[in-house]
């Protein structure tokens, strides 16, 4: 429910496709009960927002799996650090 006001909103906002914060925080408290990580962004969005846009600009493919090797070689190559969001879901499984 929108603030003060009675009428029910869509919680999927289809012309952004994304969530909006309230519901994206509850399925993402649920998700963790269950041990399961929630980006706040698709994988590539992540990536992006944290700079390494370019690096998806370089694959001229359409090919997610050509695409995500290419970036995680880019990455390595120059020694970039990953974006926190990735470190810390990987941080989590390691122990």
């Amino acid at each position: 429910l929108k603030s003060g006001s009675s009428k029910i909103q869509d919680p999927y906002d289809a012309s952004k496709k994304f969530y909006t914060d309230i519901v994206f925080n509850l399925l993402k408290k649920q998700a963790e009960k269950g041990r399961i990580h929630v980006l706040t962004n698709d994988f590539e969005g992540v990536f992006a927002e944290a700079g390494y846009g370019e690096y998806f600009d370089e694959v001229r493919l359409d090919r997610k799996p050509i695409i995500g090797r290419h970036v995680a070689y880019r990455i390595i190559e120059n020694k970039d650090p990953l974006p926190e969001e990735i470190e810390s879901i990987l941080l989590y499984f390691k122990y």
